[in-house]
Order: C-alpha cells, then structure tokens, then sequence
C-alpha cells in the first residue's frame, strides 16, 4: 500500500516539477500547463463515476451519513489548516492556501487505495468518491468566499495610492 501511496502522489509531482523545470520557458509548455487542471478533472470524473457505477445501489444505504461525516471533517480541516498557518504568522494569502490544502486532503488517492486494497469494502470506495466530489465543490465555495471577502473589504477601505510626484498647475500630465 506505501509503494501505491508513493506512486500515486510523489510520482506525479516529480514528474511535474522536472518538467517545469526543463521546460518552463518553451511557449508549447504553457500551453500544456493551461489545459492540465481539466484533465485533471477528467481523470477523477472517470473514477468517481467508476466507483458510482459500480457501488452506487450502496451509497443510497448510507448516503447521508457519509455525506455528513465527510462535510464535518472537511470543514474542520478548512478550520484547522488556517489557524494552523495563523499559529506560525504567515500571511493571509498562506493561511487561506493551507487552508483548503488542508481541508480539500486528497480524496482521489483515497477512491485508488479503497478500491486497489479494499474491493470488497464497498463503503470505503463511496466514501472516497463522495468525498472527490464534496472536497472538489467546497474547496471551490471556499476560494469564492475568500475572493467575495476580499472584494468587500476593497469596497469599505478603498486603497488610496501615493506618489511622490508633484503636478504644477496649469501644465500637461505627461505619462511616463
């Protein structure tokens, strides 16, 4: 199970780490990276829908329940990762980035290792699913809340920029 684990999640880093390295300034390269998050999507789409199609008639068994119990873990995770980044003074854009690290975890690694090391564990697999879907919306909520609040701040304290530029009166603004 630890060689699945370190394949799943290091693997890719790896890869996607030497390859932003050694290819960062190629124009074909931003390209890729631009369409890399909707295949991502993709990919756990076509898990998610694989574990509901073939778990799905148990997930009506315990649906609420798994749904609750995954919510409450998430939103203490969103809790936790941001006064855990507060604990050690970083800064607002750092603590809310820990924060849905933390509280997203990594669900589809869940849905691979229920169903490679637990197949006839049906809930584990419904569980790992539903959470790859809620870990997915909510993350997405939270970043908008974050954005929203933001925006609203912006709106009461508008920021006032100052220069050190004089204008005499009576000539033309020149831009510089």
């Amino acid at each position: 199970m630890f060689r699945f684990m370190l394949l799943v999640t290091l693997l890719p880093v790896a890869i996607g780490s030497m390859l932003n390295i050694l290819f960062q300034n190629k124009h074909w390269f931003n390209d890729v990276r631009a369409v890399m998050p909707g295949v991502a999507v993709l990919a756990f789409a076509a898990i998610v829908g694989g574990v509901a199609a073939v778990f799905g008639d148990q997930f009506l068994q315990s649906g609420l329940v798994v749904i609750l119990a995954i919510a409450v873990h998430n939103i203490v995770g969103y809790i936790l990762g941001y006064y855990s980044g507060a604990l050690f003074g970083m800064s607002k854009p750092k603590k809310r980035t820990i924060s849905i690290e933390v509280g997203v975890q990594n669900a589809g690694l869940a849905t691979g290792l229920s169903t490679k090391f637990f197949p006839g564990n049906a809930e584990s697999a419904i569980a790992a699913a539903v959470a790859c879907i809620w870990h997915s919306v909510s993350g997405s909520i939270l970043a908008n809340i974050f954005a929203w609040w933001d925006k609203r701040q912006e709106a009461k304290n508008p920021t006032v920029i100052e220069t050190e530029e004089t204008i005499e009166l009576g000539k033309p603004i020149r831009n510089h």
